[in-house]
């Protein structure tokens, strides 16, 4: 408490690098002020977005004059005052991603991903996983500090034990940017299918039966064989019954001819002479036997016929 009054004062409000002051001036001006007396100055201050949580120093400077004695005199005053800032809380962490399919007996993981999102560190991040059912090589894991802006996921690996609905909970703990510890819980539920056999690697698998060609296939190709076959076979049928026709006609020939005595040189009653003189050659046929005739000039004619055997002789 003061014993003299102090005039033309003037006050100052510092806010360092963690405060600004909103919407007015940080210096105020006070002309008297008397000994025993009080006066509050209201000055509104922003921590700044880079400001840490925790506490911060704004300083208060004072100047003023005073008479003492009959003396003026001047003096000055600092205080430093510890304002704390508080950072929100602004880890987020997303959703768990299940597994399409979970079976009995196989490992399976469950992911989440999360972000810091606020303007200071969350510290001592750790992660667990627990529940009925299941178990887990690695129930908790601690994944440290997660600096402003930072991303990451975590994964949980268990296997359950039993087919059916399986319940789990998904824990994650920290420290936020104000030191304050928090949990936050995440429940799960899968339904977990049978596991599949694995197929025996030293078991002997019968091997696979060969293809077979069906019946009608068979008959099939047999049908497309043979007709080219009756074909060929019908070709020489004929052939053969055009060769035998052609004996018979030769045969016929000879077989109408009724003679005619080849001494006295006649076909069928006739002169062999007449026969050459009338134009017409005289035929194989007509005036000689087969092997033994006589030409129109009276020279012995050696005649060639078919044999039994198709042969000309």
């Amino acid at each position: 408490m003061g014993r003299v009054a102090v005039q033309n004062m003037v006050v100052t409000v510092d806010g360092g690098d963690s405060f600004s002051i909103a919407g007015g001036t940080n210096t105020f001006y006070v002309d008297w002020l008397d000994a025993g007396y009080s006066l509050t100055q209201s000055v509104p201050m922003q921590a700044l977005g880079s400001a840490a949580s925790g506490a911060h120093a704004v300083t208060v400077g004072f100047r003023y004059e005073y008479v003492d004695a009959g003396v003026r005199s001047s003096g000055s005053s600092d205080i430093r005052i510890a304002v704390p800032v508080v950072q929100p809380d602004r880890f987020q962490i997303n959703d768990p991603v299940l597994p399409e399919s979970t079976y009995a007996g196989e490992e399976a993981t469950v992911t989440m991903a999360y972000v810091n999102k606020g303007k200071a560190d969350i510290a001592n991040v750790e992660a667990s996983i627990e529940g009925e059912g299941i178990e887990s090589a690695v129930p908790s894991q601690y994944l440290g500090n997660v600096a402003s802006g930072g991303t990451g996921a975590v994964g949980f690996a268990f296997t359950p034990l039993a087919a059916g609905e399986v319940n789990a909970t998904l824990r994650i703990s920290y420290e936020d940017p104000n030191g304050e510890a928090k949990t936050r819980d995440f429940p799960i539920t899968l339904n977990v299918s049978e596991s599949i056999p694995d197929t025996d690697e030293g078991m002997d698998l019968e091997p696979e039966p060969e293809p077979t060609v069906p019946l009608w296939a068979w008959i099939a190709g047999g049908a497309a064989l043979a007709v080219p076959a009756v074909a060929l076979a019908v070709v020489l049928a004929r052939r053969r019954r055009a060769r035998h026709a052609a004996r018979q006609t030769d045969d016929g020939d000879w077989d109408d001819w009724d003679g005619g005595d080849p001494e006295a040189g006649t076909l069928d009653g006739v002169a062999a002479d007449d026969a050459g003189a009338s134009g017409f050659p005289a035929r194989s046929g007509d005036g000689t036997r087969p092997g033994d005739g006589s030409s129109a000039d009276g020279e012995r004619t050696q005649v060639i016929a078919d044999g039994d055997d198709g042969m000309r002789r």
